[in-house]
């Protein structure tokens, strides 16, 4: 008697044919801790292709039996003489990480400016203004949080 377990696959965008590759790897865990760190890890052979995979921090989604189970961006890795181990982290979070803190005050500014001022900070987010009320705001105040 054959019993045959679940099916991981791996996969990587490529910005080249605009689509995810099938990646080579072996799966290590997927984390993803409600109000906690999220973080998925695996193993690919150490060749330069995959250490450029790394070190460009491509998107990367991770699947079992066909169902997502995670997808984020290629963010760290420990490199043996054989493998790589690669990490992917949520890429929302890294994201939040990276942007500049918005701060500022509004008084009479209308919606639609207050979040064109704050795009213009977070560049990269691919978060558009889309539709957008114009009303003005009365005295309205970002600070950043500790």
């Amino acid at each position: 008697m054959v019993v045959q377990t679940g099916t991981w696959e791996i996969e990587y965008f490529d910005r080249g044919i605009n689509d995810f590759v099938s990646l080579r790897a072996e799966i290590d865990q997927v984390v993803d801790e409600l109000g906690g760190d999220s973080s998925a890890s695996f193993y690919l052979p150490n060749t330069n292709f995959n250490r450029d995979l790394v070190d460009n921090g491509v998107l990367v989604t991770v699947y079992f039996n066909g169902w997502l189970q995670y997808s984020g961006t290629l963010s760290a890795a420990d490199v043996s003489s054989t493998k790589i181990k690669a990490v992917l982290l949520d890429t929302a979070i890294l994201m939040l990480d990276e942007a500049e803190p918005v701060t500022g005050v509004y008084d009479q500014v209308p919606a639609n400016e207050i979040l064109v001022d704050v795009l213009s900070k977070t560049p990269g987010s691919g978060i558009n203004l889309g539709a957008c009320p114009t009303a003005e705001i009365a005295l309205f105040s970002i600070k950043p949080t500790v």
